[in-house]
Order: C-alpha cells, then structure tokens, then sequence
C-alpha cells in the first residue's frame, strides 16, 4: 500500500495512492514504480511501513481519500490480507462518490484478471482461508458476512476495469513505464501540465470557483479570480477549465493575456464560434480593460446561454472595470501553514514532509512565504540541489541556514520578476514611490498615519484613493485594525527595487539597512538622492554620527528602538555641533536623540509628526513653531 510519510488530516492531496500486497511488491515492482512516478514528481503515497493487527489505518483511509488515482496491484497474495481488501473497498467507494470521483487503475501482477474477478484459483483459496480465519476470530457470522461481500464485490467491480498485465507486457521495466505515463496522461486532463508536483490547497478554491460559476444557470455569468503574483490564480483557472470544458459547445483559454495581448486576435475565437453557442473562456493575468475588450467584447452579447466568462488578474480594479459584481470575485489567499509545508517539502525534498532534521528551517521557509505557492515552489527547488553538496548532516543544515537566510534578504530573480509586474503596473511614478515608501517605512503603522505622511508628501494627489489602487493591485492590504500591511516578500521585493536603482548606497532613495545607514551617517555621505531612513537600533551596536552630507530632500528619518528598555536605549551618537539642514522632513522619530536643541537649520514646515522619547533635546524651537506643529498634528 501506500506513502513516502504520514499522512496528517490537513487538506493536502497526493495524485497517486498504491495499493499493493507488501510480501509480493514491496521490495521489487511496487517499490520500482514508487520511485519512477517520484521521479516525474508525481506526489505518490505508498505505505513503506510493515503492518500490524487486522485494522486498517485511519491515516491510510485518509490518504485514499485525498488521492485522485489509486493504482492497485493485484497479486497472488492480494486476497489473503483483510487489510489490502478492506482498501479496496474503500478506494471503490471513491470511485463511485458523486463528485471528486477518484481513477482506480488496476495492475494485474502475474494474475489472470479472470480469477480477480470471479475470485476463481488463488484467489478463491485466499478468501476461504480469510474468511475461515476470521469466522473464529470474530465469532460474528453477520459481520463475516457483510465483510465478504464488501470485499468479493470490489474485487469484481475493480478487475472489470480496464488496467496493466503482466502478460501483456511481462518486461517489469516496461510495464513500470507504460503505468507512469498513463497516469501523467490522466493528469494531464485534470491538473495544469507544468503542476505535476503536489496539488496542494487546490480543491478549496476549486470548490469556491465552481460555488460562483452556478453551472446549473442558464444565464451568461463573468466571474474573477483575483489575487497577488505567484498566488495561483492560473492554477486554479486551469483546474476549473480542465474539469468543466467538456459542458460546453466550445472553450477557449488564452493564457498569459499581459504578455500576449498583442498578439492576441479575435480570429480564433470567430472562426470557431457559432453565435448564441454556449461557450467557456478564461483570460488570464489581465492588466487592462482595454486586453477583455479586444478579444472579446463585440461577442459578448451574442454567447448562448449557460457560457461563462473567467478572469483571473491581480487588478481588481480591471474586474470592477468590466462589470464582474462583487459577490462574483474570488480573492485567492495563501496556503495555510500545513499545506505550505506540504508543497514546500515536495520540491525540496521529493516528498510531503520534511526530513526530521530539517523541520524547523522548513518551518523558517514557511513562515517567509505566507503561503505565496511561487514563493514555497522556487526556495524548495533552489534549496533540494544544496543537499547533496556536502556530506554531513551537520554541513548540510548550515548551507541550507546559510542559504536561507540569503533568501529572506535577497529573492531569486524567478520570484522578483513575477512579483514586481503588480508594481511595473501602477499607473503613475508617484504610486510607486508611495508603495516603496510604505514597504520601506510604514509596515504596520496605522492608516491615517501613513495617509497624513503620504498627504504631505505628495500634496498634489489624493493618498486614500493611492491606497485603493495599491490593495487593488495586491501590494498592500489593510487589517481589521487598520493597519498598513505587507507581505514579507512583497517588502523584500521592494527593496531590491530600491537597490537596484543605484549600486551605492549614499545614492539610493531609501535606506533601512544598518550597514548602509551607518557608512552615510559615519562618513556624512549622505546625497540629495536620499528621500528617507529608518534604522532599529535594538540589535546593533551605538555608532558615532558624523554628518547628515547633502541630504537636502530627506523627508523622513526614523531611529528607533524597537526592543528599547528606558534605561537602556542603544543611541546614535552625534556631536553637539553637528551640522544638518532639514528642510523638507515630513517625519521625525528619533529615540534617544543626543541634541539639546533642533532649532538650527531646522523648518517645521512640512513637518507632520515628531517623536522623540528618551532624548536629551530641552528645547525644539520657537514658540509659534511649536503651535504649527501642533495644528498640523492634530
């Protein structure tokens, strides 16, 4: 039977199941074919464990039920365990479910399908001495009875279907081949070609999607899948198509609509569609309105009843747009914590959980993901080929701690590219500097916070309508307490925008880092290219400032201590005499400030908060400064 681990009672899915009989197969055909389908990663569950007792496991009744094919081996020895048996009944009962039906693929290991079927020869004698057995040991005729008749119909139910056998095909080397590929053939029809790994989190939103589509209603129905880069939007467009394209006259998926558009037509789709025929579509990774209306908008109106329009876009702005009602808009979340582990474990180690000695740098990778799939797919990939480079246990966890934390600071290119399209995508170029000003600064700060900041910044926009198009394009979102929020990754992305901008660090519009703020402020290299600086102080060592330089734009500078003790605030130290001409600052928070005055050089004007607990400044400025401020804060 069947698993690489355990199975554990989240929602995760394996594609196939074995069943098998583990004195026949275990060491020789079952085993061969767990490792070929591994090796085309397939996720395959097959049960490496000897068993004990006569009940069959709930952890394995679990794992049948989560699994889209279960490939039973029938062998000489099949019929003689009540365990194989009372498998098979279960993995008949999926079969035949009303929705979700599982693919039972029989292989007949040197057995003639006509003795499973008729329980004739071998296995005839099997069931007698199984069922003489466990007359004596139940001494429950009634329950002998409805057993036998549970196991004798799944064994005629199963071996009527057609499957594999060994007298068609007696080279095993083969016959392992030809079951592989016949099982990636019936994948091909159900999930996303590229996804062969383990579909994980998937059958929630498959569930939701259908809910919205309301496949019974003859009315024509739009409906949008929505949701941040890399979240798997596409996946489940694909899913959904695969599973209810055959209900149509004719369907249509034009994948990658952001790319492709302009070389997208409507030629296809009229030359194969007939008017008032009922039709599905799928535009995926729409940017613009302008891409649904090129492609289908004259036709919309002359699609038959039933058809069924799916968008997937990380826009929601081009939903609301085109007309999708609100209630019509799946939002995809990420996975949860078991089901990212789930799918991170695939691609890193080639199976659903993670080797016993690397559980919690697997939990360290889940965590940094937020159950961002592209996120899991991509650091599980790059992580697997570390490895097999060193030879010790030892070794290997202090690569892989070593690479992780290069990760957290740094994303792979896969993953930055198809993260930053949202931001390449904001209309305008202030948008983008609100978005990395409140990646950068504003994580976690209150709402009207940041929108008072972003006012004064950019005075001549609106900041609460920049906000909308910012959570419409995924990059930030709002928790129920207002506050700003943003993805771990989504920030690390930001920050590798801003690096890229300039390669040295006096030159870049943000700084956050604690190398970088320390080298402009010890060597006072600060340039006018500087728009902003926040530094925590909790875990670093006090440093001697000795200028700001000619950062005459700066507009926010933050020095905090985020794990400060009143008696123990780790300082920036400055001279008293320290020189700096703050004239567009719109925010100051600096803890434990060494300054007995910041009336020097310093206008108020632009101001819009200030905060400096545990600082040695007695006077700020003049009185009527003092009331501007006040007013502006108010």
């Amino acid at each position: 039977m069947a698993s690489s681990s355990s199975v554990t009672n989240t929602p995760v899915k394996y594609e196939v199941f074995i069943s098998f009989r583990g004195e026949d197969t275990r060491q020789g055909f079952a085993s061969h074919l767990y490792a070929a389908l591994l090796r085309k990663n397939v996720a395959t569950f097959m049960d490496t464990e000897l068993r004990e007792g006569d009940e069959i496991k709930p952890l394995l009744l679990d794992a049948i039920e989560k699994s889209t094919i279960s490939v039973v081996i029938f062998s000489n020895g099949y019929a003689s365990s009540a365990w194989c048996l009372d498998e098979l009944v279960k993995i008949v009962e999926c079969k035949n479910r009303p929705t979700n039906r599982q693919i039972l693929l029989p292989v007949f290991y040197h057995v003639d399908p006509t003795d499973v079927r008729n329980q004739s020869e071998t296995y005839r004698q099997a069931l007698a001495e199984l069922e003489e057995k466990y007359r004596k040991k139940w001494q429950n005729e009634q329950r002998l009875r409805e057993n036998v008749k549970k196991w004798r119909a799944a064994l005629t139910e199963a071996a009527n279907i057609s499957g594999h056998d060994t007298k068609t095909t007696s080279n095993e080397a083969q016959l392992v081949e030809e079951i592989v590929n016949n099982i990636l053939e019936r994948l091909d029809h159900m999930f996303p070609s590229e996804d062969k790994g383990l579909i994980v989190g998937v059958e929630r939103s498959i569930t939701e999607v259908e809910s919205l589509l309301r496949m019974g209603s003859e009315e024509t129905i739009s409906i949008g899948i929505w949701g941040m880069g890399g979240i798997g939007k596409t996946t489940i467009a694909k899913v959904v198509f695969n599973k209810i394209q055959n209900q149509f006259g004719s369907h249509f998926f034009y994948e990658n609509v952001r790319e492709t558009s302009m070389n997208l037509n409507q030629r296809t789709f009229t030359k194969r569609k007939r008017d008032n025929e009922k039709v599905l579509i799928v535009l995926d990774d729409v940017t613009l309105i302008e891409q649904i209306e090129s492609l289908i908008g004259e036709f919309v109106d002359r699609l038959g009843p039933g058809s069924r329009i799916i968008i997937t876009t990380r826009d929601k702005e081009v939903l609301q747009c085109y007309g999708v009602p609100f209630e019509n808009i799946y939002e995809v979340k990420g996975l949860s914590d078991p089901e990212a582990l789930q799918l991170f474990s695939w691609y890193a180690f080639k199976k659903t959980e993670p080797d016993s000695n690397h559980q919690d740098l697997s939990k360290r990778v889940v965590e940094y993901a937020q159950g961002i799939p592209l996120v899991l797919k991509e650091f599980g990939k790059f992580l697997y080929h570390k490895l097999d480079v060193w030879e010790s246990a030892k070794d290997k966890l202090d690569v892989w701690a070593s690479a992780i934390d290069k990760l957290q600071a740094n994303l792979l290119r896969e993953i930055q590219e198809k993260l930053k399209v949202s931001y390449d995508e904001l209309r305008a170029t202030y948008l983008k500097d609100q978005f990395l000003d409140i990646a950068c600064f504003f994580k976690g700060e209150s709402t009207d916070f940041v929108i008072n900041y972003l006012d004064a910044n950019y005075y001549e926009f609106k900041s609460t309508s920049d906000l909308d198009d910012l959570i419409n394009k995924c990059l930030i979102s709002i928790t129920p307490d207002k506050k700003i929020s943003v993805n771990d990754v989504l920030q690390v992305m930001a920050w590798e925008i801003v690096r890229e901008g300039s390669r040295c660090r006096a030159e870049r519009s943000r700084l956050w880092d604690h190398k970088d703020v320390s080298y402009v402020l010890k060597n006072n290299a600060g340039t006018e290219y500087v728009k902003g600086i926040c530094l925590d102080m909790s875990q670093r060592t006090p440093f001697k400032a000795k200028g700001f330089g000619k950062m005459h734009d700066l507009r926010f500078f933050k020095v905090h201590d985020s794990h400060y003790e009143q008696n123990n605030v780790k300082r920036v130290l400055v001279s008293k005499d320290l020189s700096f001409v703050f004239t567009e600052l719109r925010y100051l928070c600096w803890y434990g400030c060494t300054l007995d005055s910041l009336e020097k050089n310093f206008d108020t004007e632009n101001l819009v908060a200030l905060d400096m607990p545990h600082s040695e400044v007695t006077r700020l400025w003049t009185d009527n400064k003092v009331y501007i401020l006040i007013l502006i804060r108010r």
